[in-house]
């Protein structure tokens, strides 16, 4: 079976490649503040008190938008570092983050997979290498490998063959692959395109039913 992965990691599908972008942009003096995104995340904590997790990660986007490292843990992030205590306790949590140091591995990402581009600091190709290293190689990769092999099925996923990688990134950094672009370049690549209804699809992810699962298994108790 032929399996998509590192598409949107080559191309550009995903939002974050328009969101962080702009989120850098907006971000960059008033994060330099000091205290300042602290300050804004306490009060919006004590006077809103948010729970959804997007308004959350909201009033949190002063205090991590100082690095792209940080801002992309914002965006993937499913806790804020300092919830996660609340979920697997202190020592545990303090530990798992010591030992991760998240945002050093974030930044040698940028810096191993930009040595000797000449766009290096590009921030298609930040997005790109944060993707590609973390999001992409420790969960969806992971995920396809175990998926595939419980059912015995040979996957290959023809997107992340180095060779391709290395031939086609220094052409698509110089294209404009805003607004969905890069898939459409991909959909027009064979000799016959694929129809426009196809290509004109709005863009869908792969979501195994976790909450029907829960429920049909009695567990809605421990899901809460």
């Amino acid at each position: 079976a032929l399996n998509g992965l590192g598409g949107d990691e080559l191309l550009g599908g995903y939002s974050s490649f328009r969101d962080l972008p702009l989120a850098s942009r907006a971000l960059a003096l008033p994060s330099r503040i000091p205290f300042l995104g602290k300050a804004v995340r306490g009060l919006v904590k004590n006077l809103i008190r948010p729970t959804d997790s997007k308004d959350i990660k909201l009033s949190a986007l002063l205090e991590y938008g100082g690095s792209w490292e940080s801002l992309y843990y914002l965006r993937r992030a499913i806790f804020l570092m300092d919830e996660l205590e609340s979920v697997l306790g202190k020592e545990i949590a303090h530990e798992g983050l010591r030992r991760l140091d998240l945002f050093k591995k974030f930044k040698s990402y940028i810096q191993k997979n930009q040595r000797g581009q000449t766009r290096g600091s590009d921030p298609f190709v930040k997005v790109a290498c944060l993707e590609g290293s973390s999001y992409m190689r420790s969960q969806l990769l992971r995920d396809a490998d175990w998926a595939s092999m419980a059912h015995s099925l040979e996957l290959r996923t023809p997107f992340v063959d180095a060779w391709l990688v290395r031939e086609l990134a220094p052409a698509l950094i110089g294209l404009n692959l805003k607004g969905g672009k890069g898939k459409r370049y991909l959909a027009q690549s064979p000799n016959r395109s694929l129809p426009e209804k196809v290509m004109s699809k709005p863009k869908t992810g792969f979501t195994p039913p976790m909450d029907e699962w829960v429920k049909a298994a009695g567990l809605d108790d421990w899901r809460e």
